[in-house]
């Protein structure tokens, strides 16, 4: 039997109608759904290939940073970093952002405070391994870098004596709005601009923006609300912090 073409009918009486009509209607199909099904699998299926190695253009490395970097590191105070965390006791190696500069997650993260303004800029230059989306920066890094920087301005404040209550304060609420997805490079540099709202007794209200340099895109805004613990929370959760500490298996911080 010789081989059916593939043509459309030119008359109605055509006694290839049907098989025309049926070959017409698979070619539509895989135009609806295969140009869409192969561009998702070459969505994916392109971060299997070698990449080239690239570094973002904002900046190589701190050591040789961005001018407007420089400028934060000359005309205000450096009051943390990934080391120093490292560093303290009383975090006793195990900070978050002291194990992701460890384990080559982000290459640094520094931190300048302003205290006439009551503002603090954290730094942080990422690496490798931080995407929710291929190429896009996970949205848990980006409020754990944004509550990071929060705490670290609490930080600079009760140094400065610029708080009315010397006692520890902890995040109670957080909200982060993301505007734009943050495109996940090594050597990417991403900049908190973290300032004071209000203060109301025990409670420290700040709000972030996280840009890639002073002036530029606004990729997520945040409002925190720390509170200090009364003094009989205080006293309570000290004795279960060294408690828990001395004899895991009978006590628990929670």
């Amino acid at each position: 039997m010789p081989k059916q073409k593939l043509s459309l009918p030119t008359s109605a009486a055509s006694p290839v109608r049907s098989g025309a009509s049926s070959n017409s209607g698979l070619l539509l199909a895989a135009a609806v759904f295969g140009v869409p099904a192969a561009a998702y699998a070459g969505y994916w299926t392109r971060d299997l290939l070698p990449q080239p190695v690239g570094v973002h253009p904002s900046v190589s490395r701190l050591e040789m940073p961005a001018p407007w970097l420089a400028e934060l590191s000359a005309n205000l105070e450096e009051v943390m970093n990934a080391e120093s965390l490292e560093l303290q006791a009383i975090f006793n190696s195990d900070h978050l952002f002291a194990a992701l500069a460890k384990d080559g997650l982000i290459t640094d993260l520094r931190c300048f405070f302003d205290p006439e303004k009551r503002c603090l800029h954290a730094v942080v230059l990422l690496s490798s391994g931080l995407c929710g989306y291929p190429r896009v920066l996970h949205g848990g890094f980006t409020a754990a870098f944004l509550d990071e920087a929060f705490g670290l301005l609490f930080y600079s404040l009760r140094q400065h004596k610029l708080l009315p209550f010397i006692s520890p304060a902890f995040t109670a609420r957080l909200e982060v709005s993301f505007k734009k997805k943050v495109e996940a490079m090594p050597g990417r540099l991403l900049l908190a601009t973290v300032q004071v709202e209000k203060i109301e007794g025990r409670k420290l209200w700040m709000n972030a923006q996280l840009r890639d340099s002073p002036h530029g895109k606004v990729y997520a805004e945040a409002r925190a609300l720390f509170v200090a613990p009364s003094n009989k929370h205080l006293l309570k959760a000290g004795i279960k912090y060294i408690a828990s500490g001395l004899f895991p298996r009978f006590f628990s911080l929670e």
